[in-house]
């Protein structure tokens, strides 16, 4: 591994590393992936394992495969919160946990979280090479901290079923490849002299990665830049909606708890967001129904079931603006979803 750190705030590494003994990439990946036990399913075909990783800060990139051979990766438990999200680029990958079965092929990405992901399967295929991008929980909420210049109380989570990779991300993977192709110990050295393009960096990273990938702190991201000017009542009001969106409130219980009066909360809204408090714990409460109905059919749960525990009291009004809003009704997001 070269490491170039001498002045930086943010360490830079970038490393290669080849083998063919299946024990020195399982080693290799428990140090800098994740803590995982490998098996070699066809043991005819041996290890081929090559990757490419460079890391800025908390931000890692890992491109690696394990040749010709297939193999069982299954994570296993550990006490480190975060995030890795698995971009096949040739051949697919079967992932299986208690909950659910699925293969993750080169156009579709998931993100997992640790340690939630523990004794979940992975079965690459012959050929299976994947981009694997890795950050910590509480790098991610730092940075989402000082993007919003307030405290994040709310969990951070990223979509829990494979997500095609729309236009927008394919952004960011530009980006990865571009620096992946450059990252060598000339560039990197320019970084050394300056915290400062080492910190841009990092940070346009992980801004891309929270913007372009699904995640409930996408939409507050991509419009921070209207959202900074408004007064901090108006701002820790939506954080307590978003964390409480499916519980029974009133807009008197949401202007209590961030210690102004409903009137003045409400004039808040109107000015800085050109929207009533109501609108907005609605449509928060939309938002956490379609992520819901996209996953109901594995849990075995109904419309019904998913408009009552988002908040809901009234089916028919639900049933309506869920339609206005994503231009489908309940039924059909829950019929198409993973």
């Amino acid at each position: 591994m070269a490491d170039y750190n001498s002045t930086n705030s943010l360490p830079i590494s970038v490393d290669t590393f080849s083998t063919t003994e299946a024990e020195a990439a399982n080693e290799y990946i428990n140090v800098h992936v994740a803590l995982h036990r490998l098996d070699v399913v066809d043991v005819d075909s041996g290890v081929d394992f090559d990757c490419r990783r460079w890391k800025i800060g908390d931000f890692q990139v890992c491109d690696f495969s394990y040749g010709e051979c297939e193999v069982e990766v299954t994570v296993v438990p550990c006490d480190e919160r975060g995030f890795f999200i698995v971009i096949p680029v040739t051949g697919h990958v079967d992932v299986s946990s208690k909950d659910t079965q699925f293969a993750l092929q080169p156009g579709s990405a998931m993100a997992f979280t640790t340690p939630e992901v523990a004794n979940t399967s992975f079965h690459d295929s012959r050929s299976f090479r994947n981009i694997n991008i890795c950050t910590s929980y509480e790098a991610l909420r730092n940075f989402l901290a000082n993007e919003f210049d307030l405290p994040i109380t709310r969990g951070i989570s990223f979509a829990k079923h494979p997500v095609f990779i729309s236009h927008d991300f394919r952004f960011l993977l530009d980006y990865i490849e571009w620096f992946s192709n450059r990252a060598d110990a000339e560039v990197v050295s320019m970084f050394n002299g300056s915290s400062y393009l080492a910190e841009h960096l990092h940070n346009m990273f992980m801004g891309l990665l929270v913007s372009t990938f699904d995640n409930n702190y996408q939409e507050l991201y991509c419009s921070r830049t209207a959202k900074s000017v408004a007064p901090v009542y108006v701002r820790l009001a939506e954080e307590y909606i978003k964390s409480n969106a499916s519980k029974a409130m009133t807009v008197n219980d949401i202007a209590r708890e961030v210690g102004v009066a409903m009137r003045t909360l409400h004039k808040g809204f109107q000015r800085y967001r050109n929207y009533s408090v109501s609108e907005f714990l609605r449509n928060e409460r939309l938002s956490l129904a379609r992520q819901e109905l996209a996953v109901a059919k594995q849990r075995n749960l109904s419309v019904t079931d998913i408009a009552y525990a988002c908040g809901f009291v009234h089916l028919s009004k639900f049933a309506e603006a869920y339609r206005k809003k994503y231009g489908e009704k309940p039924s059909e997001t829950l019929r198409k979803g993973n």
